[in-house]
């Protein structure tokens, strides 16, 4: 009857034994695995392999009986469940937006990317303040302008990430949307350019791809993307406000262009003599290095060939974007290159591109 204490305060250590050494290199592996990965699943396999190693390994040495790792077990799975009830699969991620001298800037485009490469997207508000809900926790971009903060969440009770931005450059702010001249008359439907007619109702319908990064809709229907980014800014300064996105397969474009189906392609088309057959290039406003090709390709907007007025009215806000930088800025938000980092502006045209 004297050993009875004895015994019961062995299987009580070794069940405190079991518990330390099951949940404890489990929680250390979970933890050092997430910091690194941000990967709960992932962590959480890991860490489950390593405790079983380590239960073996104490049984096989007689260091923790059976019924106690069992028990070890019981609590692990416990810890588990309640890891999976409290830690969280969305978050919500806000701030403010300012520009270098600390002004908050309102009405500016926040993109948000998730570690899959999802993008969401919303603006400031009067205030400068913006506010994703509902996304992926884990590591996350944001692109501001022609600025690029990362970041993640860490820990099982964060729910909403404080990330204030801060823009580089004086162009932060969204300028404002023209608004369209107001005709006493209707439009005519016969006998004007398509350039007249888009800026005298104020809407012009452009072609995409939905291909990211060149032009896409979002999944509020909003149109985005490289191309669209710059016609929208050059639009805007020809006084048409307004775009309509048309979604075609990429070998529809040039067709669908052609018989009326929209009024400009704005896909990141590659300028090649063969499609110079068929259409009018603007001059370029990107280019992309592809391995195995010698020379770099250029993407640029394309019109119809009876619409040289339109073009060449692009071509001229076009330019003005690339002397000021404004294009590069554009460019930059959407990991691409523009032909005024490698060449001065004005230097590669549609034409000698055309006529090789």
């Amino acid at each position: 009857m004297s050993n009875t204490p004895n015994n019961r305060s062995n299987e009580l250590l070794g069940i405190v034994k079991a518990i330390g050494a099951v949940l404890g290199v489990w929680t250390a592996v979970f933890t050092v695995i997430n910091n690194i990965v941000t990967q709960p699943i992932t962590a959480l396999t890991v860490a489950l392999v390593a405790a079983v190693i380590v239960s073996v390994w104490v049984v096989s040495t007689g260091w923790i009986g059976i019924t106690q790792i069992f028990i070890g077990w019981l609590s692990l799975v416990v810890v588990v469940l309640l890891v999976f009830v409290f830690w969280p699969r969305t978050m919500t991620v806000e701030g403010f937006v300012y520009d270098e001298a600390g002004n908050l800037v309102s009405n500016q485009e926040v993109l948000f990317f998730d570690l899959s490469g999802r993008r969401y997207e919303t603006k400031t508000d009067a205030e400068g303040f913006y506010q994703f809900q509902e996304v992926p926790t884990g590591r996350y971009r944001i692109l501001v302008f022609n600025s690029e903060i990362e970041g993640e969440t860490q820990g099982i009770l964060v729910r909403v990430v404080k990330q204030n931005i801060t823009t580089l450059g004086s162009s932060a702010s969204v300028p404002p949307t023209p608004t369209p001249i107001p005709t006493s008359t209707p439009c005519p439907t016969t006998g004007e350019t398509t350039f007249e007619r888009v800026k005298c109702t104020g809407v012009v319908r452009v072609g995409i791809a939905n291909e990211y990064p060149y032009g896409f809709k979002n999944s509020d229907g909003s149109l985005s993307g490289e191309a669209i980014e710059v016609a929208r800014v050059i639009f805007n300064r020809l006084g048409i406000p307004a775009m309509e996105g048309v979604e075609k397969e990429f070998g529809s474009l040039i067709p669908s262009l052609q018989d009326g189906s929209f009024d400009v392609i704005t896909a990141g088309m590659w300028i090649r003599p063969e499609r110079c057959q068929q259409v009018l290039f603007a001059d370029p406003e990107y280019k992309s290095i592809i391995e195995g090709t010698p020379e770099p390709l250029f993407g640029a907007a394309a019109f119809r060939k009876e619409d040289a007025d339109f073009r060449d009215a692009f071509n001229i806000e076009l330019q003005k974007l690339k002397n000021s930088g404004e294009l590069g800025n554009i460019i930059t938000q959407y990991k691409g290159d523009y032909v005024g980092e490698t060449s001065p502006a004005g230097i590669v045209e549609a034409e000698e591109l055309c006529n090789p």
